[in-house]
């Protein structure tokens, strides 16, 4: 049978882009300035509060599967490691025709990256108003983040036309090899950078 452009995307021969990552970094932080410019003018608000919110979220977004690979809290780690990585999506099938669920659903454990900037910024003095664009914002990331993360596994998807996208998908292919610890990010590579967590190939 014919090779997907998603199986030659995840090859050993796969083409790599390096700036893919660079460039998601970049088309990220330009559109949450953007709308943050958008957003605070319309409500009222700080035009930073987009980007602030954003930045935390990114931070509890990666942290939350570096969790899921240790030990630390026990059902976290069964649901990703084993429920994500070994029943679901093991190598030898990281694509699939259709999404395939852990038995524990990951989602749950991503909630508190959504609430916690908004709550915490509240708790520190600012408005709800202020706080529930912060969770707005962290809303979206997330949703953003499992869209996306859904995408990189099938085997036909309609972002394949994107370069940027297929490059996204050979990184996470690492995620998914050896011992399952680098490229925990989904788009926004900014704190594997940090941490050292990156693997380019």
């Amino acid at each position: 049978p014919a090779t997907t452009s998603a199986e030659a995307s995840i090859g050993s021969a796969a083409p790599i882009y390096k700036p893919g990552a660079f460039i998601c970094i970049a088309l990220s932080y330009a559109v949450v300035t953007l709308a943050g410019l958008v957003v605070g003018a319309l409500v009222g608000v700080s035009p930073l509060l987009m980007p602030a919110g954003y930045f935390i979220t990114s931070v509890l977004a990666y942290s939350t599967p570096v969790a899921g690979h240790f030990p630390i809290i026990n059902r976290w780690f069964r649901a990703h490691s084993i429920g994500h990585h070994v029943e679901a999506y093991p190598p030898s099938r990281f694509l699939a025709d259709t999404y395939v669920k852990s038995f524990d659903s990951n989602g749950k454990f991503y909630i508190p990256s959504m609430l916690f900037p908004g709550l915490v910024a509240h708790l520190l003095g600012l408005s709800w108003t202020e706080a529930a664009v912060m969770m707005g914002t962290g809303l979206t990331v997330m949703i953003v983040a499992d869209i996306v993360h859904y995408e990189l596994h099938m085997r036909t998807s309609f972002l394949d036309r994107f370069a940027l996208f297929r490059e996204l998908r050979r990184l996470h292919v690492f995620h998914h090899k050896g011992n399952c610890k680098v490229n925990y990010s989904i788009y926004d590579f900014t704190f594997d950078i940090v941490f050292g967590t990156v693997r380019w190939e």
